[in-house]
């Protein structure tokens, strides 16, 4: 079997910011992007329903580590890519539909 690996990582911290969250995941599905990326979002710690957003989006990949603040939740989603682009949003960022064609046509 031939596993394809994503060519995009989009990268996305969050702490404590489900709605936002969930709202920056939404744009993220809209993207017009015909190659294989995926979204890495880094739970760094939430107390509040940031879990119960990340299950909701299943193609997501969801990693939970202790609160060590969005540098350290952008190094684990690095470490967490095999992308051979990885972009970086935040919690509260909608990403226009165009974003990631854009980045790969740079």
């Amino acid at each position: 079997m031939t596993r394809t690996w994503p060519s995009i990582s989009v990268v996305i911290p969050t702490y404590n910011r489900a709605s936002t969250l969930r709202r920056c995941l939404e744009a993220l599905a809209a993207q017009d992007y015909a190659g294989p990326w995926q979204a890495i979002v880094v739970d760094d710690g939430s107390t509040d329903a940031t879990p119960d957003v990340m299950r909701a989006f299943p193609g997501v990949v969801h990693v939970q580590q202790a609160n060590r603040g969005p540098a350290a939740a952008r190094n684990r989603g690095i470490r967490e890519s095999y992308a051979d682009i990885i972009a970086f949003t935040d919690d509260d960022c909608l990403a226009p539909a165009n974003w990631l064609s854009r980045l790969a046509d740079g």
